[in-house]
């Protein structure tokens, strides 16, 4: 089962929009299991990682858990929060569905290369990249204006971390001194 998972993760890297066209026809549960078999590796090697460098067991064990949900979470908001913004700009009329979809899919190259070390913001970037173009297709609308709509909704949420960092770290950052 899992070589099945492997075996279309890969055919969607080589032809993503050959899968993009066929995604209105698949299940999100299928595409958030793949997702679910596909997101194992980058916490086993987290694990053997730092099992290797500090022989903790539950350190490890530990970390590796909290990179495995919270990669999955993080999948789950970010393809809701774009969806919010699709529809703010009008362009999210194929519901919800579709664009969670397209976000267990451009998710592909992220789950199964960002454990290479300094590769993983290529790989992000790819990611993003393939969630614009599956949005496009997935959602009906021309690509500037659901590459417009995610910019911002992108943008927000970088201006919201920044402005949350600078807010509480700051005190943390000036008490150090």
């Amino acid at each position: 089962m899992c070589r099945k998972r492997i075996e279309a993760a890969m055919k969607f890297i080589l032809a993503p929009s050959v899968t993009f066209d066929k995604s209105e026809k698949l299940k999100t549960s299928r595409l958030f299991k793949q997702a679910l078999y596909l997101n194992f590796i980058t916490p086993i090697l987290l694990f053997l990682m730092t099992f290797a460098g500090t022989y903790n067991l539950w350190f490890s064990l530990a970390a590796g858990i909290l990179l495995y949900f919270s990669t999955m979470v993080a999948i789950i908001i970010a393809g809701l929060w774009s969806h919010l913004w699709l529809h703010i700009f009008s362009a999210g009329s194929e519901g919800v569905e579709q664009t969670m979809k397209i976000a267990f899919l451009a998710a592909t190259p992220t789950l199964l290369f960002a454990w290479i070390p300094g590769l993983a913001p290529v790989f992000w970037l790819w990611s993003a990249a393939l969630f614009v173009i599956g949005c496009s297709k997935a959602q009906k609308h021309p690509l500037p204006t659901i590459a417009l709509a995610l910019l911002v909704g992108w943008a927000v949420t970088w201006m919201a971390i920044a402005f949350l960092g600078l807010t509480f770290l700051q005190p943390i950052a000036i008490a150090a001194y």
